[in-house]
């Protein structure tokens, strides 16, 4: 029995250098970051005060924390996108999200300090999955609505999900994709870990000394093809597989022989029955810790070979700054743009390659527009050795 296909029929998206897939695109081809200094709280006794967050979050529901805000745009924009008829529709939800709705936490704390009646919608709110029966009940899509949280590789197993569940002929479309919010817990969490740069952001450097985080969201609408034809929908691009590894080696820390990663890799190849000289592109999760990297580099290298140093490998996350959960999505988006536009997005910040892995193309401090972009790769490599890749291609009927 043949395969069922999945293409990508709606994107929503929003970053801190982009509210829409059109800025998206123009800042990514511009190189331009979203890092800027934090005015949302008093930062000043962080390990740093900078990060990529959203300057201006507009909520709907001021009672709700910045999550939804986030999920409310980026899910209209491809709701529309996708120029589906949504209401009551047999569609599932699956959503990745490291925090939730951490904002969620602010408040419960102040409720306690000022021992005040806790909110039932506070109690409510919190736990990851509301944020896929939000927008379930917010279109009444009663397919299933489900959430992943394996670290930062939760949008891509969130995404992984979805394919499995198109594939499997249990849901014809699934909305998909990842978001977390900026907070004091993750810029405090990851200053405790030394975790962030207190310079610049230079994954893939040689200088390399920490990530800076970010802020975003990104969900795609997947359809199989069939349907997606039977209604003329607009094409994006092809979703190829998705392969999953684990290092089971510590819980913040890479396996320096990369064996979770190498095994998510190659799972992906095979998954999405590709050869490794059908590459054309790889979106790293390229954090900017030295382990992360050369860890990444490292399974590059052994899965790809003499091939490797002839695949453009770029990071976004010194433009949109380590969104977290959400990551695998708006990295994935990145990639589908590239194949649409022909284009290879920056690793900006960049002065010298890891002395290590020289020969490997990163793509330093300015897009490249290439005449041939088909298959590209988008890795999220999360603590406690939650691998997962995900391949996108060209569409081609």
């Amino acid at each position: 029995m043949e395969r069922r296909r999945i293409v990508v029929t709606g994107i929503g998206i929003e970053t801190s250098i982009g509210a829409n897939i059109k800025e998206f695109t123009s800042s990514l081809m511009q190189g331009i970051s979203g890092v800027d200094k934090i005015n949302i709280f008093d930062a000043q006794s962080y390990r740093t005060n900078k990060a990529a967050y959203i300057k201006k979050v507009t909520c709907k529901d001021n009672t709700r924390g910045r999550i939804f805000a986030i999920l409310d745009n980026i899910c209209d924009q491809a709701v529309r996108d996708s120029a589906l008829s949504v209401s009551g529709a047999d569609i599932g939800v699956s959503i990745g999200s490291c925090l939730g709705n951490v904002d969620c936490l602010d408040k419960y704390y102040d409720e306690l300090v000022h021992e005040n009646d806790i909110s039932p919608l506070t109690i409510m709110d919190q736990p990851h999955i509301h944020a896929a029966s939000y927008i379930a009940q917010k279109y009444n899509f009663y397919n299933i609505a489900s959430v992943s949280d394996t670290a930062c590789s939760s949008a891509a197993n969130a995404i992984g999900f979805a394919i499995e569940r198109i594939r499997s002929g249990k849901a014809e479309v699934m909305l998909t994709g990842g978001v977390d919010p900026f907070s004091r817990l993750s810029q405090g969490g990851f200053g405790a870990l030394k975790n962030l740069t207190t310079s610049t952001n230079r994954p893939l450097s040689d200088d390399c000394d920490g990530i800076v985080l970010g802020e975003g969201g990104g969900v795609m609408i997947f359809e199989e093809l069939q349907h997606a034809l039977r209604r003329n929908a607009k094409i994006y691009c092809e979703i190829g597989g998705y392969g999953i590894g684990n290092d089971a080696y510590h819980e913040t820390k890479p396996d320096p022989k990369s064996g979770g990663a190498i095994r998510a890799l190659t799972d992906c190849l095979q998954d999405s029955s590709i050869d490794i000289c059908d590459v054309d592109y790889i979106n790293a999760h390229g954090t900017g810790t030295r382990l992360n990297d050369s860890m990444e580099l490292n399974a590059i290298s052994k899965v790809f070979g003499k091939y490797a140093k002839q695949i453009p490998v770029s990071t976004i996350k010194p433009m949109v700054g380590h969104t977290l959960g959400a990551s695998g999505a708006i990295e994935l988006i990145a990639c589908i743009i590239s194949i649409q536009n022909k284009f290879i997005p920056p690793t900006i910040n960049h002065l010298k390659s890891m002395k290590a892995f020289e020969d490997i193309d990163v793509i330093p401090n300015k897009a490249r527009i290439v005449k041939k972009l088909n298959v590209a790769l988008s890795s999220s490599f999360a603590f406690g050795g939650n691998m997962a890749v995900i391949s996108c291609k060209k569409y081609n009927s």
